[in-house]
Parts: structure tokens; C-alpha cells; sequence
């Protein structure tokens, strides 16, 4: 029997095989909940990020990230307007709807304690996301990457913790 060899093999692909396939050797695993009386902003953002990723069904996503915020202590947005937490979600649901079939690529998160001793009392988060899929434009399918950057703040206010989102940033490209 011929051997394929593995450039012919992956011509075979299609655009679909070769997203998964690429997917599959970055274990992505869904993250833990996330517990907020610890303020544990990492799990919280990963999360999301699963949501945004995997989570097919927008019902459940906006279900599921509107009690993640309520489950929080306080939450601020940039300079106490709520219309930016509002914002940042019809982004994420625009973003879903544009970017089809997505898969997460990578992951990293920069964590910036305010205090010397490293505890996350108060500090920053900034948390980086990359996403391929498929984009619809015009009836023609076409191979999408997204970044999404988001900057998150622990302070503490008259001895509370608050969790504010400072900014995100995104960026869609077609390969």
C-alpha cells in the first residue's frame, strides 16, 4: 500500500480540517469557575474566553457572562460608565456572529500586582486572546484571525475590592 506523503496529505485538508487540525495541538481545556471571593480575575477572563470560543449557543454565552459580572462584587467600567461593560459584551457578541467555526489559538495573561508582596489585592490583568475561524463576507468564505486584548483592575475602594474593566482592544484580520 503507497504512503501519503504528509505534504499531499494535508493539500487533502480542507480549510475546516486544517483549523481543527491546528487547534488540536493546542490543548485547550475548558477553565475552572471562577471564584470571585477570591477575586480570581484569571479564571474569570478564561472563562469568557472559553465562552467566546466554544460556546455556540449565544443564549448561553450571554447568560453565562451576565452572572459572572453579577456574581462580582462591584464592577466599574472606565471611569464608573456601565455603558463600557455593555460595550465590550455587543463586541463580543458582534465578534462572534462575524468569526465562524472559531478555535483558540493562545492564551497568556500578564498579571501587574500594586504591592511589592505580589498579592493580587489590587493590581492589573492584562489578558491577550487569539482566535481563528471563518469570516462571511460577501458569500465568500475566507480564513479569520482575531486578537483580543483586555485590561482588567483590581482596586480597592474604602476598603472593597472592585474589579474594573480599564479596555479592551481588538483587531480581525482575513489570512
Amino acid at each position: 500500500m503507497a504512503q501519503i506523503s504528509p505534504r499531499r496529505k494535508r493539500a487533502k485538508l480542507s480549510d475546516q480540517q486544517e483549523i481543527e487540525e491546528e487547534a488540536s495541538i493546542l490543548s485547550v481545556t475548558p477553565p475552572l469557575k471562577a471564584e470571585f471571593q477570591d477575586l480570581n480575575i484569571k479564571a474569570f477572563l478564561s472563562n469568557v474566553t472559553y465562552l467566546i470560543g466554544v460556546q455556540d449557543n449565544d443564549q448561553i454565552f450571554k447568560d453565562t457572562f451576565e452572572a459572572s459580572f453579577i456574581n462580582t462584587q462591584d464592577i466599574e467600567t472606565i471611569n464608573g460608565v456601565p455603558s463600557t461593560l455593555k460595550k465590550f459584551f455587543d463586541f463580543l457578541q458582534t465578534f462572534r456572529s462575524t468569526l465562524k467555526d472559531r478555535f483558540l489559538l493562545n492564551q497568556q495573561f500578564v498579571v501587574v500586582p500594586s504591592d511589592s508582596s505580589g498579592e493580587l489585592e489590587a493590581g492589573s490583568v492584562a489578558h491577550s486572546v487569539q482566535l481563528i475561524g471563518f469570516t462571511q463576507t460577501g458569500g465568500k468564505k475566507a480564513k479569520a484571525k482575531a486578537t483580543i486584548v483586555a485590561l482588567v483592575t483590581i482596586q480597592v475602594i474604602n476598603c472593597r475590592q472592585q474589579i474594573v474593566l480599564e479596555s479592551f482592544i481588538e483587531k480581525l484580520e482575513e489570512l
